[in-house]
């Protein structure tokens, strides 16, 4: 009788600790990322895969209602991407990321600013279209 009592238990426990650690894509990101971006984004799309052991990758896009200055502090910075890291961070959405439209793919031939976090994330902001676009990596 102990026996049938205990699984829905362990179940029920499952099931609330899987809903207690729903994160938003932007949470998730500042989370794993170390990176500080804007509140008052829109999230426009996103994606996350689905791993068992690391951190797993995702790509989202969100929407800015004005320009802004995100790039500030410590961790952030606007380093220089080459036109490898730009082919890079193409031929992994293409090959990794299948089910991003290309609509939601970076225009590397308008201007952005871009920051680097934990988990080989890039935080792509154009400021003529008030997106970020953001690719982490993860492992």
């Amino acid at each position: 009788m102990k026996k049938a009592t205990t699984i829905p238990c362990v179940l029920s426990a499952m099931i609330l600790s899987s809903c207690a650690f729903q994160q938003t894509a932007l949470q998730r990101i500042e989370h794993f990322s170390g990176l500080d971006l804007p509140d008052d984004m829109t999230e426009i799309f996103n994606s996350t895969h689905e791993t068992f052991t690391g951190v797993a990758g995702q790509y989202a896009v969100f929407s800015l209602k004005e320009e802004t200055d995100i790039f500030v502090g410590p961790k952030q910075g606007e380093p220089d991407l080459d036109e490898n890291k730009k082919s890079e961070i193409l031929y992994y959405l293409e090959n990794f990321f299948e089910e991003v439209p290309t609509e939601y793919y970076p225009d590397f031939s308008k201007e952005f600013k871009c920051a680097l976090g934990s988990e080989s994330t890039y935080a792509l902001y154009f400021p003529s279209d008030l997106e970020i676009k953001v690719l982490m990596m993860g492992h």
